[in-house]
């Protein structure tokens, strides 16, 4: 496999401008096979400690809405919507918005 740096601020790859130079920073775009495995041998060849490894899929595997890729995975995606599901929250809040007060939707007590 090989691997090259990716400029930031391109697409189809968002790579954030703000990353530290060196070590550890950076975006690259790799091609080929790429293997992690657990060995009980060393070696005096070059040693990469590895901190976190995103692996996801290429477009193959994401969902396309309207025309546009998304981070979600397809599979998932596809099954809610065979659930007839039509908006997903992703998490966070809504709860500092002008105007929002969780009392009010409730219901009147039972």
């Amino acid at each position: 496999s090989s691997c090259v740096p990716f400029p930031t601020n391109t697409t189809p790859i968002w790579c954030p401008a703000n990353l530290e130079e060196g070590p550890g920073g950076g975006c690259f775009r790799c091609g080929g096979q790429f293997v992690v495995s657990l060995s009980d041998v060393t070696s005096d060849g070059p040693v990469v400690d590895l901190d976190m490894v995103h692996l996801a899929p290429g477009s193959w595997g994401l969902y396309f809405g309207n025309g546009d890729v998304t981070s979600a995975r397809k599979e998932p995606v596809e099954a809610l919507l065979r659930t007839g599901a039509q908006t997903l929250r992703y998490g966070g809040t809504f709860a500092w918005q002008d105007g929002y007060l969780w009392k009010t939707f409730r219901g009147p007590p039972e």
